[in-house]
C-alpha cells in the first residue's frame, strides 16, 4: 500500500494533547477484517502503540501475548494484539503489534512505532497549536 499524505489540526489555545480520530481494524492473519474509528493520542514518549480494552472487546481481538508494560502510572501486564492502525486523511494503513491498556478517555495511543515513519511537527503560531505529520512516498 502506498503511504502518502498529511495530517493537519490545529487547536485553539495552546494544546495539552494531541488528538486526532484513527481507524483500527483487527487483523486475522493476512487480512483485515472488522474495524472502527476512535480517537487517538499522539504520544512521542510511547514506544508502542497502544489500544484500549474497549476496542479490543469491541474488535474481538484475538491476543498473541502478554508482556509487562511500562506506563507513566507504573507496570502493567498488557496483551498484545495483531492490528492495522489506519491514520486519518488517507495518510496511509500501519500494522502494528498494539499492546491492551488503559488509555484514560481515549481509545488509542499513537506511538513512536508509527510516529517514527513520518514527520511529526507541532507549532505554535499566533496562540494555537498547529500539528501536521507528513508521510511521502513510502510503501509498507
Amino acid at each position: 500500500m502506498q503511504k502518502n499524505g498529511t495530517i493537519h489540526a490545529q487547536f485553539n489555545g495552546i494544546a495539552e494533547a494531541v488528538v486526532t480520530e484513527c481507524g483500527v481494524r483487527a487483523i486475522a492473519g493476512n487480512n483485515t477484517s472488522k474495524g472502527g474509528v476512535y480517537y487517538a493520542i499522539w504520544d512521542t514518549g510511547a514506544y508502542q502503540s497502544c489500544i484500549s480494552p474497549k476496542v479490543v472487546e469491541e474488535l474481538g481481538l484475538e491476543t498473541v501475548a502478554q508482556i509487562p508494560n511500562y506506563t507513566a502510572g507504573g507496570m502493567v501486564m498488557s496483551t498484545l494484539h495483531y492490528v492495522e492502525m489506519v491514520l486519518p486523511n488517507g495518510v496511509g494503513a500501519f500494522k502494528c503489534l498494539a499492546a491492551c491498556c488503559p488509555i484514560g478517555h481515549l481509545d488509542i495511543l499513537i506511538g513512536m512505532d508509527i510516529i517514527a515513519q513520518g514527520d511529526f511537527h507541532l507549532a505554535n503560531q499566533n496562540g494555537n497549536t498547529i500539528f501536521t505529520f507528513k508521510i511521502e512516498n513510502n510503501k509498507q
